[in-house]
């Protein structure tokens, strides 16, 4: 991971949980991944679900793709709606899969379309795996 700090958590109904967050700073797996499919399927969606199947506790872990930090929210349930969000990111530029398969997989589209890697089967209905 990275360098941490824990933060308040705010869940849905507006409380606030003192002390049930934690603040990846730069988290050192998402960057060198640089493949937002690797993040969301490799490391956000089976964390949360071991947490909330093998030690009964929700947990929301929201990448930012941006400056690679990662916001764990221990008592606050996952929102499907973020997930296909994340699904929906667009390939990061070293995304090393996408500088490999580019030209095979979309020749002549644009580096913001979307990373062959996520499945098409878990998209938010009415998006397409082709942006």
């Amino acid at each position: 991971m990275g360098p941490s700090v824990i933060n308040d958590v705010e869940l849905e109904d507006g409380r606030v949980l003192r002390a049930h967050g934690v603040k990846i700073e730069r988290c050192r797996f998402l960057e060198e991944a640089g493949c937002a499919a690797v993040c969301l399927n490799c490391c956000k969606l089976p964390t949360q679900e071991f947490f909330a199947k093998d030690m009964g506790i929700a947990l929301e872990m929201t990448p930012n793709y941006d400056d690679y930090s990662c916001q764990f929210s221990f008592g606050k349930r996952p929102a499907p709606e973020n997930d296909g969000e994340l699904y929906a990111s667009p390939c990061f530029a070293a995304c090393p899969s996408k500088r490999a398969n580019w030209d095979a997989v979309v020749a002549g589209g644009s580096p913001s379309e979307q990373c062959q890697n996520v499945d098409p089967d878990v998209l938010v209905e009415g998006q397409s795996s082709a942006a």
